[in-house]
């Protein structure tokens, strides 16, 4: 309906996914091997993902590869439904509207809707009924005592912090949104409620020695008299057998901060906890000591917060942080860690804290995300923690070993330790790594390294207990080994040496960091301040000397960095200090580093400090501004996007309240996308949307670009009927070689207008802007006879729907308050009514109805566009509204008393259109859609059910020429089965895959073949007309029945109903399989359904049975409420390659009315047609018989069978009078012996 259609909320998606890869991982082991798979039958896989917002996201991986999507809005939440989709490299990012501010402003961690890592960390509604969260409160008393939003509970105060972890319940999820989150004003950002400061995915955590031992110097140590007698190390991972020999004694404290298990047991399920504990303790006793542990004195504080999958909670990990901190713990040793970072995440920042309060040393994995840079992982990556690195054997840096600087230019990691084939012990009952014996197992991993630093810091602790956290660090440091050729973004200051770092007394700062120097910019020099310590009793003279490089081999050249002197005498214990400053202007660009060392003149010392700094290569600023299609500042709701054509990265920004973004960037080829809203006159609602950009720019200086709205061409389409869309998607796809980045404005049906700024043809790589529309008739109009149109009236969500033209007489009731409505006659009448802040819209509508009101019409007071959601109440009548200017009009027109309305409603739309349209290379200059025959077919769909007003819904996936990759996105939208429909469907190429749901639960669907049509083309389509059964989906590729040299595949669907190609999913919820195979009387498998592999163990030609018993409880389920089949048939070892099971299949069809009935009390006739698909050959029935029941199966009468020419078959039965269900038991057989016998319970009705 013109004028009344608006849009959603746009920003930025580009955060970092994060990275759940786990650190540790196993030398040498082979990928298990996999079973052949004898063909291409397979079930779509399925995620569901509900949002903290309450939104739900429905992923599917199609057999042929190809992924769609659906965003289905939270029920009784917001009028708008609309929101901004991104998938790149980054992740697959999902932002509704009502999130979007939030998002751009930082308060809600935009990884909670990275939909494809959330799926990754076990986040989907599969595997999590909850949504973990931390939020913080700003203080750790306020979040003590901070009131949980209904729809979660708390699940500890994390203190260190000032937040708590909660899980929010995804089944209240959107009670829980509603509560924390405050709208602000028009211009303001919004806020969170309650004393909430931020909003945090409470992300999953991963876990991240006969040579290693000696490698870092620790006989030395122990020579020495010094293994950690004393020390308490905390060891946070999977637990500990606490039983094995090398470790028996020495866990003086534990505590379970898992769900698995009670608080008191950590026993590792998994073995990485072990492994870990045993390289910073263990005795060796199992190895007569030649796997002993680095400081075997040391005790063990065991915080168990991995569990047997090595995943756990940033929460919890947070919480044993806290405990183990205060245990008097002086080391507390992590191998895990929950990806790259910046050291920013709540778990770096509850390092930073408890550092600083309880003296403790966090040693931590860098990560296993190697070789590239920018991946030493949270919260390895915290200023604080000791972020250790991995080398092998011979010290060179593993590959895996995770790389700095962190993005914000600082120097990680810190150390380096052995991480490649750590052999160490193994808990019972594991099989982790390369197994060695029964005590013992190989692991590689910067887990592996964090433990032998660990244990370093032991020793170290016991040597000198009175040492901060921060004088361990730079001792370990600057007494590591120095490994020539490696630089300190691979290995930090170097390997440690503990028999070094015991046997000196002179120390040095660990590291100094110079940070990241920008482009063209002052940057004028930094000075930082090394500090030299010597513990021994005689005064050291220092010669400093500088080395480093740029990380291409290219030297530092004199002058960039330079100590404060030559020369520098360290008084006997005391302390002396040298400034080290970096000129970036004296040196090349690049990831600098090198080492400031200092050996003592006497030869007796050398202690080394390393040094990073990251001077960007040359970049540009390139500042886009932009205006909307009325020419206003677009900023709220409003992005830009910059895709690198060179390396195919993405980044995304929102504009600022100047209509500005500055993005800083390397010389290339770019795509510049900007997403553009436009508001109604109170600035609450966008009613228009403007996508603007150049998908081909070369940036190779400072430059600004204006994304001109107001150039914009409007996006029509012209239907052959009158229509208005009740939701629409804009978008377009870039792609740099292999990669490629989509963007998608998911908006709904209030959007008034979209609008396209025309380009440039691309000339390299491929640029499609994409559209797709989902039209009916329109929904009402109203007349004020006399006076014209009613402009924009729009439902209320949740209201009833007029039907059908009337007239009727309008009366203007004020508020409807009870005084208003005295003696008021609405009978029959459509109630005017003015929105009150004072009563509740749901009560004005009551109490008009109560009044006799036919409908209610409320409009606003206030300016701007008026929408209204009845939320979960029920409406008794129909309800519009209308905004100021329409209602003020209207009110002023019915005061007579005599204002007649005439309206035209119609609730179900008897047409349809689903359309899809790209535009490859440029944003053209004309943009306007013609459907007809040319462009679209058209199908004559009938839509049955098996009851009288289902909740179904329907939705069509479209996939443009080429994409393979993206995933094709689209919502589900009310379908009013039983109903004839014609639809009109795009036909220039797109792909079509039709999906109808029986209900609004998930598993009630079933799916078409992926569909090119024609132009001008004519289809009749069937839909969810009986007999609903298992079986082999008629004429879809993607269900071939098969079978190899071990194992078959009968490609038997759940359920199908009578039209070809359509098949239905199994639902978890109301519906009980069990699948059997058996041969020569032994049953060889047993699985739900029957799609996927079962063994075929015996090459001769053998007779075997599949049985399927199936049954469905659903309410919206009246039919085939329990099925009977059996199969067998004769199969033998192909020869090479595949084979097809000669699988004998029935396919019913049956002239049945929409609510799937046949007459009643007469002779009734329908066709079964026999095949056995995917066999070379007419291979059919010969036989067929047919029994009939009226009452459920008890009893049985044959019905008559003709014909069989061809695999035909018509089955005739006379019915009784009266309404009731047929029940069908249906066999044939084929001329080699393969049958099949097939029972249906309530088969379909008769009435």
């Amino acid at each position: 309906m013109p004028g009344s259609r608006r849009f959603p909320l746009l920003a930025a998606a580009a955060a970092l996914a994060l990275s759940v890869s786990g650190l540790g991982q196993t030398p040498g082991v082979a990928a298990p091997s996999v079973p052949e798979s004898p063909g291409p039958a397979a079930q779509p896989t399925e995620h569901q993902v509900t949002l903290v917002t309450g939104d739900v996201v429905r992923l599917t991986q199609w057999p042929d590869g190809r992924r769609s999507a659906m965003l289905v809005p939270a029920e009784g939440g917001t009028v708008r439904h609309n929101a901004f989709i991104s998938e790149s490299s980054d992740g697959l990012f999902v932002i509704p509207e009502q999130a979007q501010e939030l998002v751009d402003a930082g308060k809600v961690d935009a990884r909670l809707f990275n939909v494809s890592a959330l799926v990754e960390q076990g986040y989907d509604d599969a595997r999590s009924a909850d949504l973990p969260l931390i939020v913080s409160y700003g203080s750790g008393a306020r979040a003590a005592r901070a009131a949980v939003p209904d729809g979660a509970a708390r699940t500890r105060t994390l203190t260190s912090l000032g937040a708590a972890a909660l899980r929010a319940r995804k089944k209240r999820a959107r009670t829980f949104w509603d509560e924390a989150v405050r709208p602000g004003s028009k211009d303001a950002r919004t806020a969170l409620d309650g004393g909430m400061t931020r909003i945090w995915l409470d992300a999953k955590v991963t876990a991240s020695l006969d040579r290693s031992v000696p490698q870092i110097g620790a006989p030395a140590a122990w020579q020495a008299g010094y293994d950690g007698k004393g020390v308490k190390v905390a060891v946070l991972d999977s637990g500990i057998d606490a039983t094995h020999p090398d470790l028996s004694g020495k866990v003086v404290e534990s505590r379970n901060f898992t769900t698995e298990g009670d608080t008191a047991s950590v026993v590792d399920n998994n073995g990485h906890g072990t492994h870990v504990a045993d390289t910073v303790v263990g005795s060796g006793a199992a190895s007569g000591g030649k796997y002993k542990g680095v400081a075997p004195g040391a005790q063990l504080v065991i915080g168990k917060v991995l569990d047997k999958n090595g995943q756990g909670s940033t929460s919890a990990v947070i919480g044993a942080m806290e405990w183990a901190a205060h245990t008097g713990a002086k080391v507390i040793s992590m191998s895990l860690g929950s990806g790259p970072g910046n050291g920013d995440d709540p778990s770096s920042l509850a390092v930073e804290r408890l550092t600083a309060e309880t003296g403790a040393l966090f040693v931590i994995a860098a990560g296993n995300d190697g070789p590239a840079p920018n991946t030493v992982s949270n919260p390895a990556a915290a200023p604080s923690a000791l972020a250790v690195a991995a080398v092998d054997h011979n010290d060179a840096t593993a590959s895996f070993s995770s790389r700095g600087p962190l993005t914000n230019g600082s120097l990680k990691p810190d150390i380096a330790a052995p991480g490649v084939g750590i052999v160490a012990a193994r808990a019972a009952g594991t099989s982790k790594g390369q197994i060695v014996d029964d005590h013992y197992t190989a692991l590689s991993g910067t887990s592996m390294a964090t433990p032998h630093v660990s244990g370093a810091a032991a020793i170290l602790a016991q040597e000198h207990p009175d040492w901060s956290p921060q004088r361990l660090k730079d001792a370990l440091m600057s007494t590591s080994e120095s490994v020539a050729g490696a630089t300190g973004y691979e290995q930090g200051a170097g390997r440690v040496d503990i028999g070094r770092t015991t046997a000196r007394t002179l120390f040095a700062t660990g590291s100094v960091g110079f940070g990241f120097f920008k482009y063209g910019a002052a940057n004028e020099p930094v000075a930082r301040t090394v500090t030299y310590r010597n513990d021994g009793d005689m005064a050291q003279i220092l010669d400093l000397s500088v080395r480093g490089d740029n990380g291409l081999g290219t030297p530092l050249p004199a002058g960039m960095v330079t100590p404060s002197a030559d020369t520098v005498t360290v008084p006997a214990h005391g302390t002396a200090e040298v400034g080290l400053t970096a000129d970036p202007a004296a040196g090349p660009s690049g990831r600098i580093s090198g080492t400031l060392a200092a050996e003592a003149r006497d030869g007796s010392a050398t202690v080394h400090t390393e040094f990073g700094l990251v001077k960007e290569d040359r970049a540009v600023a390139l500042t886009v501004h932009a205006v909307n299609h009325t020419g206003q500042l677009a900023y709220r709701n409003s992005d830009v996007s910059l895709y690198n054509l060179d390396t195919g990265a993405l980044s995304t920004l929102p504009l600022n309240a100047k209509g500005d973004v500055v993005f800083r960037v390397k010389p290339g080829t770019y795509s510049l996308m900007g997403f553009l809203a436009g508001f109604d006159e109170a600035g609450k609602q966008v009613i228009d949307f403007t996508l603007a950009g150049d998908p081909q720019m070369v940036v190779d200086s400072d430059r600004t670009v204006t994304l001109d709205g107001t150039a914009a061409k409007e996006i029509k389409v012209r239907t052959p009927t009158p229509a208005e869309h009740r939701g629409l998607m804009v978008g377009y796809e870039r792609s740099s070689g292999s990669r490629s980045a989509t963007q998608i404005a998911q908006l709904d049906q209030y959007v008034d207008h979209v609008y396209a700024l025309p380009t440039e043809k691309t000339t390299r790589e491929s640029f499609t802007l994409f559209t797709q529309w989902v039209m009916y008739t329109p929904e009402i109009r109203i007349d004020a006879v006399g006076h014209g149109a009613v402009r924009s009236p729009e439902y209320v969500v949740g209201s009833p729907k007029l039907d059908g033209v009337s007239l009727r007489r309008v009366v203007p009731v004020g508020t409807a308050s009870p005084a208003e409505l005295t003696g008021v006659n609405l009978s029959g009448r459509i109630a005017l009514v003015r929105a009150s802040a004072d009563l509740s819209l749901t009560d004005q509508v009551t109490a008009a109805a109560k009044a006799g009101a036919r409908a209610v019409i409320l409009y606003t007071t206030e300016p701007g566009r008026y929408l209204a959601s009845a939320g979960t109440a029920t409406l008794p009548v129909p309800a519009l509204t209308l905004d100021a200017g329409p209602g003020r009009t209207l009110a002023r027109q019915a005061a007579s008393g005599h204002q007649v309305l005439l309206i035209a409603a119609e609730a179900d739309s008897r047409y349809a259109y689903d359309l899809m349209f790209p535009w490859d290379g440029q944003i053209p200059d004309d943009t306007t859609l013609k459907v007809d025959t040319t462009t679209t077919a058209r199908v004559e769909a009938d839509y049955h059910s098996q009851t009288e007003h289902p909740a179904a819904q329907d939705l069509r996936w479209a996939y443009r020429p080429g994409q393979v990759i993206a995933t094709s996105w689209t919502t589900p939208r009310p379908l009013p089965a039983p109903i004839h429909r014609t639809e009109w469907v795009s036909a220039n190429g797109v792909t079509w895959r039709h999906l109808v749901y029986l209900d609004k639960e998930w598993g009630s669907h079933y799916s078409g073949p992926m569909t090119d049509y024609s132009p001008g083309q004519v289809v009749k389509e069937d839909w969810l007309k009986q007999v609903a059964r298992p079986a082999v989906p008629e004429n879809d590729p993607e269900y071939i029945p098969v079978r190899g040299p071990a194992t078959m595949n009968p490609a038997i669907t759940p359920w199908t109903d009578s039209e070809a190609g359509h098949d239905g999913v199994y639902s978890y919820a109301t519906d009980t399989f069990s699948t059997q195979l058996s041969a020569h009387g032994e049953v060889l498998a047993k699985h739900i359904t029957a799609v996927g592999s079962f063994p075929a163990p015996y090459a001769e030609p053998t007779e075997y049975t599949l049985t399927m018993d199936s049954a469905r409880t659903a309410d919206y389920w009246k039919m085939s409420t329990r099925t009977h089949s059996e199969w067998r048939f004769t199969s033998a070892r192909p020869e090479s390659g595949t084979a097809p099971l000669p699988l004998l299949q029935l396919y019913y069809d049956l002239p049945l009315d929409l609510l799937n009935r046949a007459p009643a009390g007469e002779k009734f006739s329908f066709a079964v047609r026999t095949e056995e698909p995917g066999t070379t050959g007419p291979v059919r029935a010969r036989t067929l018989t047919a029994d009939v029941s009226y009452d459920d199966g008890t009893t049985w009468h044959r019905a008559g069978v003709t014909g069989g020419a061809d695999g035909r078959f018509t089955v005739s039965a006379h019915h009784p009078k009266g309404s009731g269900f047929v029940s069908l038991r249906i066999g044939a057989e084929d001329a080699d012996g393969n049958s099949v016998q097939q029972t249906i319970t309530r088969a379909y009705a008769v009435n």
